[in-house]
């Protein structure tokens, strides 16, 4: 993976204008923000809701006049894309290995499976800045790489033990701010714009969870809004019954689209149980799927045959269901995860 880091820093070195397609969730977003604020060029699109990077993203191309692309913690890109971009690709990702030809793939799990490095981490190595945001990507993902206890001697407000992923994003100041970072990317685009372009601004973790700088104030008063909303969401998910090891709630299109960070700290709280959180929208239903257990083929067969799509990690998988197949998706999901 060394040589391909290398070659990275060289196409970004003599790019004048990448464009960052990258994940819609925290990993994603540290990632893009740690390569946007290092290089200081470039353009960012956010890819929502699912993990693929179709040719319905190559007018980005146009638009923009961009010269390099750069895909941060997406797990799949169509050939057709590939094939029509005609520009060289940088693809940085954790998920399960998927290389393509066209494109200068960097993904630690090829070297060694268990190597699960998020791809925020990835382009903090790649770089050598911001520890923090490289730091709180990859706590956002359950990975904590073993460099993060050195937040202890560089900002020690940050963190505290016991280091595990359970207490880091929901017992500690670094959890708080992977909360603010994923609430910021809630709301119309041209909300999320304006928080992504504040975040660029921030210096320091405390510009936000003290509120040290306007770009800082800016940010936390979009997680306030928001937060309000989620501690009600997790009052009711939490209590709902139990169906022998499956928690199960689904929620409304009206609502604030949070089924990720849900599910997050649902099964924080209820690590012995699998948690099914979705939201209805549309006649489809987003759903979030977090267990102690390996759920991609478990999903992957439960989604035969219907209408969805969906995929993840080992532990964390996402997608959408067409919302009258969700009840033969959650009995199948049932039957295979027992």
């Amino acid at each position: 993976m060394k040589e391909e880091m290398e070659k990275a820093r060289k196409l970004l070195d003599e790019s004048e204008n990448p464009l960052f397609f990258y994940h819609d969730d925290p990993d994603g977003l540290c990632a893009y923000l740690i390569l946007k604020r290092h290089y200081k060029k470039g353009h960012g699109h956010m890819v929502k809701a699912s993990p693929y990077l179709t040719e319905d993203f190559l007018p980005r191309i146009e638009e923009h006049k961009s010269d390099l692309i750069v895909v941060l913690d997406i797990a799949h890109i169509e050939e057709d894309f590939i094939q029509k971009a005609k520009l060289p690709i940088i693809w940085i990702d954790h998920h399960e290995p998927n290389p393509k030809k066209g494109t200068l793939y960097i993904n630690p799990r090829i070297e060694s499976h268990e190597d699960n490095k998020p791809a925020s981490w990835l382009c903090h190595e790649l770089t050598g800045t911001d520890f923090w945001l490289g730091a709180a990507g990859s706590i956002s993902d359950w990975v904590i790489p073993k460099e993060v206890e050195m937040l202890e001697n560089e900002q020690k407000d940050l963190i505290s033990k016991p280091f595990t992923a359970p207490h880091l994003l929901f017992e500690t100041p670094l959890g708080t701010l992977v909360k603010v970072l994923s609430f910021n990317l809630k709301g119309s685009h041209s909300d999320v714009k304006k928080s992504i372009n504040a975040i660029e601004k921030v210096q320091h973790p405390n510009d936000i969870l003290k509120q040290e700088s306007e770009p800082g104030k800016f940010v936390w008063k979009k997680f306030q809004k928001i937060n309000r909303e989620y501690e009600d969401q997790l009052g009711q998910a939490n209590s709902q019954r139990t169906d022998h090891r499956f928690i199960i709630y689904i929620y409304s299109e009206y609502q604030t689209s949070l089924t990720k960070d849900l599910a997050n700290e649902v099964y924080a709280r209820h690590p012995d149980k699998i948690i099914i959180l979705g939201r209805e929208k549309s006649g489809k239903i987003m759903f979030s799927i977090r267990g102690n257990v390996n759920i991609p083929p478990a999903l992957e067969k439960a989604l035969a045959g219907l209408e969805g799509k969906g995929g993840g990690h080992e532990h964390a998988c996402g997608g959408w269901i067409k919302a009258d197949d969700f009840p033969e998706m959650a009995s199948r999901l049932k039957e295979n995860l027992e």
